[in-house]
């Protein structure tokens, strides 16, 4: 299990379905949580959601994939939605 390869040993496995607070984590993984939350245009690294815990599986040695995902559509769907929140200013 994921939770298993990076939280700490003597925490406790979440109960609840994500998102999760990611101060939970030990420092090495927030680091981690902090980069991909940058790459997907998140606001904020406070939260764990499902894509992040996706990318955490793939880095995990002992376990496959904890959920299969199409990272390729994912992503081209969040680059599309930020291109739509541009402002557009028309130039003649």
């Amino acid at each position: 299990m994921i939770f298993e390869v990076f939280l700490p040993e003597d925490s406790q496995l979440p109960k609840k379905n994500p998102p999760y607070p990611s101060s939970m984590f030990p420092q090495r993984t927030r680091k981690v949580i902090s980069f991909l939350s940058y790459i997907l245009g998140y606001y904020s690294d406070e939260w764990v959601d499902e894509p992040i815990l996706g990318f955490l599986s793939t880095l995990s040695t002992k376990e496959g994939l904890l959920v299969t995902f199409d990272y390729g559509d994912f992503l081209a769907n969040v680059i599309h939605e930020h291109f739509l929140q541009f402002l557009i200013e028309g130039m003649f």
